[in-house]
């Protein structure tokens, strides 16, 4: 389906976005989808990621792309915009091929209207190769991970998880423990997503993770969603798992083990 007749002014588009993505709302796909973003407060019609992310290539790639996207966010703010419409705004943000500081400030403007992990992390997902491929996108990117929005935060720390290199992950380990409490784990978008990076860099980088969980008394929840995600991993053996469990304390009770939900699903864990 062609986004843009080639006649038609792209300054138009935004206020009828909504009818073009309805034209491919599926109803049972939208059941599917609100089950596992239940916590989002727009609408979804159920409309398959592919579609979508066709959709946000074709707006990325048109010469008015900016003119679309200022426009699209005065659509928002005059009319609730659906799930649908974010993501695809999110994606032609991520998609485009702009200056930095232009794309530095649209995804500022971006995360604004993220309220769920999906939005966010497929907006982190496709942002990684334009951030992490330059000393000033790895600081944007650290600036995020350091945010008081919540989903700024949790945007930042799943690009990061971009890092392909035990150097790269080792860098920003460093960094990000020393700056620990700057991080918003007190957020539950946060305090997931940190532990999910945690449990993705013990392949590469298990000392050093080591040594910050020994020395972690305030983990809390997200020390033990943390053991969780190592202890339904796949990916490591029983030894590993159980010398996680004596660093952070839990192994000598089982008790603490038991309330925190390990090796069974925290609820809301998305992951």
């Amino acid at each position: 389906m062609e986004l843009l007749p080639l006649n038609q002014e792209p300054s138009c588009f935004p206020g009828h976005l909504e009818t073009y993505l309805s034209l491919l709302h599926e109803p049972s796909y939208a059941v599917f989808c609100a089950n596992i973003v239940p916590d989002t407060s727009y609408a979804i019609g159920g409309i398959r990621m592919g579609a979508l992310r066709r959709m946000a290539k074709q707006i990325a790639a048109h010469p008015r792309r900016a003119q679309f996207l200022a426009e699209q966010v005065k659509a928002f703010e005059r009319v609730p915009p659906s799930y649908e419409a974010v993501m695809v705004h999110l994606l032609a943000v991520a998609y485009a091929r702009t200056p930095f500081d232009v794309l530095a400030r649209e995804v500022r403007r971006g995360a604004a209207y993220i309220d769920n992990w999906a939005l966010c992390d497929a907006f982190a997902s496709t942002l990684r190769k334009r951030l992490l491929n330059d000393a000033r996108g790895e600081a944007f990117v650290d600036a995020l991970v350091v945010s008081r929005e919540p989903f700024e935060a949790r945007l930042g720390i799943v690009i990061a998880l971009g890092r392909s290199s035990t150097e790269a992950r080792s860098a920003f380990l460093s960094w990000i423990f020393a700056r620990i409490e700057l991080v918003r784990l007190d957020s539950e978008p946060v305090s997931m997503a940190f532990a999910w990076m945690l449990s993705q860099f013990v392949q590469t980088n298990d000392a050093q993770i080591q040594a910050f969980v020994k020395r972690w008394p305030a983990g809390g929840l997200t020390l033990k969603r943390f053991l969780q995600k190592i202890d339904t991993s796949q990916k490591y053996d029983a030894s590993l798992k159980t010398l996680y469990h004596e660093l952070a304390g839990s192994f000598r009770t089982g008790r603490a083990v038991r309330r925190a939900g390990v090796g069974a699903p925290l609820q809301g864990n998305l992951f």
